[in-house]
Parts: C-alpha cells; sequence; structure tokens
C-alpha cells in the first residue's frame, strides 16, 4: 500500500502544479476566462493528493483520526478554491491592460480607416 499511497502522492503533484499553471494562465489570458477549465482544480486535484496521504499514513500506521482523507480533501479543496481566486485577482489587472491596449488599437485602426475613406 505504500507504493501505491507514494504513486497517488506524486500523480497528485504533477495534475496540481501542471493544473495550477493552466489556471495561473487563464487567469492572466484576456480570452481563456474561468469557469469549466478551472473548475477541476479545486474539485479534482485534491483526490489524489488526499487519497496518497491516506494510503501512505495507512501503511504506516499513522492515521491521525478516521475520516481525515474526506478532511484532508475538504482542507485541499478549500485551499485550492483559494488559490483559484487569488490567481484571478492577480490576473485581472493584466486582462485590463490587454483590453485597453485592444480598444486602443481597435481605436487607432478605425480611425486610420475614416481618414482613408474621406481622402
Amino acid at each position: 500500500m505504500l507504493g501505491v499511497g507514494i504513486a497517488f502522492l506524486v500523480i497528485g503533484v504533477l495534475w496540481s502544479a501542471f493544473k495550477g499553471w493552466v489556471v495561473w494562465d487563464i487567469a492572466h489570458d484576456l480570452y481563456g476566462g474561468g469557469g469549466a477549465p478551472t473548475l477541476d482544480f479545486p474539485l479534482f486535484c485534491p483526490m489524489p493528493l488526499a487519497m496518497g496521504a491516506r494510503l501512505v499514513l495507512s501503511a504506516l500506521d499513522a492515521v491521525p483520526f478516521p475520516g481525515f482523507g474526506f478532511s484532508l480533501y475538504v482542507g485541499l479543496a478549500i485551499a485550492f478554491g483559494l488559490m483559484l481566486w487569488w490567481f484571478d485577482r492577480i490576473g485581472a489587472p493584466t486582462r485590463q491592460r490587454q483590453l485597453i491596449a485592444i480598444q486602443q488599437r481597435s481605436a487607432a485602426e478605425s480611425g486610420e480607416q475614416s481618414v482613408i475613406r474621406s481622402e
């Protein structure tokens, strides 16, 4: 069981790191948005971490209390949810700068087109 628990922990760490990077990129992308691409970060990424920790502790006969795996999952889900909110909050100024640059570029292009049409 120790090997299976360690495998779950490795998968959980790798999955969470990759998905955290994706969520960070989506939070800074004007067209990415949140929703479905980021919802699995706080809901599913903590599962292998909690299961792996529970299996490792169970193999070492060191489980602190019954329901430890579930409470660890809930704690990790809350932490990942807060991280999702924090990434979105940090990415808001970047998205706003991108939107302003697009609007200015669009206004400049439409201004150039009106000058060309009037000539």
